[in-house]
């Protein structure tokens, strides 16, 4: 919302939305939704994990036209969200946003556990991230090997 008060924006998508969750619900829960927001806020229910998000993303990029986004996202996910994105609409110019999450420690993030497991679980779905179009190609590729042979007697 500040960037779009800010002119930084003309449109707002919220990608993900909980299929319960319409856009009034989720202007006043944010907290400081300006009134003027309905007009330039819109919600996608499709997305349930990054990938569906920069799919959502992009449909939603294409039919309004655009040709360049602001990115909003926690900071310890904007890597794989830009990787995602950036494949999902290479033509289109990405700035990021991090948000920065008071209950995710970045100072001394090794001191605690749930900051560590969060890391390593981000790592850990970023590194899938990049090795998915390298499974997909080699799932598409036939194999002589799996087909069954048989011995006659």
């Amino acid at each position: 919302m500040d960037l779009l008060r800010d002119g930084k924006g003309r449109k707002l998508f919220v990608s993900g939305v909980n299929q319960q969750v319409d856009l009034d619900e989720l202007l006043r829960v944010s907290g400081n939704a300006p009134d003027w927001a309905t007009c330039c806020t819109a919600v996608g229910h499709d997305a349930d994990n990054t990938l569906g998000n920069a799919r959502e993303t992009a449909q939603w990029m294409r039919q309004q036209g655009f040709s360049s986004l602001r990115l909003v996202t926690a900071w310890y996910h904007m890597r794989r969200s830009l990787l995602e994105l950036d494949r999902a609409m290479p033509e289109v110019e990405i700035i990021a946003h991090p948000v920065f999450p008071d209950d995710v420690s970045q100072e001394h993030w090794w001191a605690s556990r749930s900051t560590v497991l969060l890391l390593a679980s981000e790592y850990g779905k970023y590194l899938g991230a990049l090795l998915r179009p390298v499974v997909e190609r080699l799932r598409s590729v036939p194999t002589v090997w799996s087909a069954g042979a048989e011995i006659a007697r």
